[in-house]
């Protein structure tokens, strides 16, 4: 039995067979990447978790957040390795907080608070996230559902310490016993997320010596580049180098014109077909929020298209675009709203060629609509460059 966790410690099985090949320990992870290529799709994805853990144990958010998302693609594309799709978003999220990308870990939870149902272990997992996605992103009133329906899911000392450290931020006067007496029963992360809240509120009543007592239970723990961030007066005082807080990933630029693609950062990653997911991405860059059905009719619908029938296929491009992108949060789809990620940049070579004046021959001509038609329309009345 190898552990994982939030914050702590949330058990998940391995494949059986993948047992006697599975460092538990972790002591190194040549051995772990060596298996990788060994092990069906689900056995990789398993072991991509494992790695994953082991780099945020480290403080190695970056890596982490690769293995995590390889792991994902495997989910993706292939069904015996889907049922560890939440615990991977799961992880995920918590890489992506310890960047400092909060309003992404609390996208990459929900997601994973979706699909998080196998077990209690899992779904409480999953709430935990969410809940220290929203505290850590300085939304603490925010993460108090999602932590007391965790402890309601799977009661853990990991969720007790979540409830606390909420508390912390909100009401610290009336939670400090509890917090002092809880942070001696508890050790490694949990305990140093713990003492970076006790040694901020010893500095914010002016007790130096109380607080440097507190920080040396958080030393060589990677907590801090997360704890930090809402304890300013503790991390000043541990001399803490923060990661910034950008919330800002990878650009993508929609590719419609002279290649169909998407064009994720460094990364080209083309689009077969029709191009349908392109139109509607499109769509969503020029006209931005808005109901699934408006987008539908814009770019996706034919005289014998049927409103349940949109809807299956505005479901299906979502799923396409968030699989292309490689990111579960990039687009959202709430109350019937879809809409675009606001953490990052979205471009469309459309508009650019608009601004410019000039235009192109074709446009995505299997696309039907009446947005499609007009653009179509628009770029056929201007110069080709």
């Amino acid at each position: 039995m190898a552990y994982h966790g939030v914050m702590g410690l949330v058990p998940i099985r391995l494949p059986q067979q993948l047992q006697p090949d599975t460092v538990v320990s972790l002591e190194g992870t040549d051995g772990l990447y060596r298996a990788v290529s060994r092990e069906s799709a689900a056995g990789r994805a398993a072991l991509l978790l494992e790695l994953g853990h082991h780099q945020l144990r480290a403080g190695e958010g970056w890596e982490a957040r690769r293995h995590f998302d390889e792991g994902l693609s495997l989910t993706r594309s292939h069904r015996t390795a889907r049922l560890l799709r939440g615990r991977l978003l799961t992880g995920a999220s918590m890489a992506a907080r310890a960047q400092g990308h909060f309003r992404m870990a609390v996208s990459l939870a929900e997601a994973a608070v979706r699909v998080s149902n196998q077990t209690p272990e899992a779904a409480a997992s999953a709430w935990l996230a969410l809940a220290s996605a929203h505290r850590l992103a300085g939304a603490a009133w925010e993460s108090l559902t999602p932590t007391h329906t965790a402890l309601d899911i799977h009661p853990t000392s990991e969720g007790q310490v979540a409830k606390v450290l909420t508390w912390m931020m909100l009401m610290p006067d009336q939670i400090l016993q509890e917090a002092a007496e809880l942070v001696t029963q508890v050790d490694g992360e949990l305990q140093a997320r713990l003492a970076w809240h006790l040694a901020e509120y010893a500095l914010g009543t002016g007790d130096r010596q109380a607080a440097d007592q507190w920080l040396l239970l958080t030393r060589d723990t990677p907590s801090g580049a997360e704890e930090g961030h809402v304890c300013l007066l503790a991390a000043q005082q541990a001399h803490l180098s923060l990661p910034p807080v950008t919330d800002v990933r990878e650009p993508v630029e929609v590719l419609t014109l002279r290649r169909r693609g998407l064009q994720v950062g460094d990364r080209f990653v083309p689009v077969p077909g029709g191009g349908h997911p392109l139109a509607l991405l499109a769509f969503l860059i020029h006209d931005g929020a808005t109901h699934w059905l408006r987008a539908a009719e814009a770019v996706l619908a034919q005289e014998t298209s049927t409103e349940e029938a949109l809807y299956t296929q505005v479901r299906s491009h979502l799923t396409t675009i968030r699989r292309l992108v490689g990111d579960p949060g990039c687009v959202s789809s709430r109350r019937g709203i879809i809409g675009l990620a606001d953490d990052r940049l979205w471009r469309c070579d459309v508009e650019q060629a608009l601004a410019s004046g000039y235009g192109a021959p074709t446009w995505l001509p299997h696309v039907t609509g009446w947005w499609a038609e007009e653009l179509r329309a628009q770029l056929r009345n201007l110069p080709e460059s």
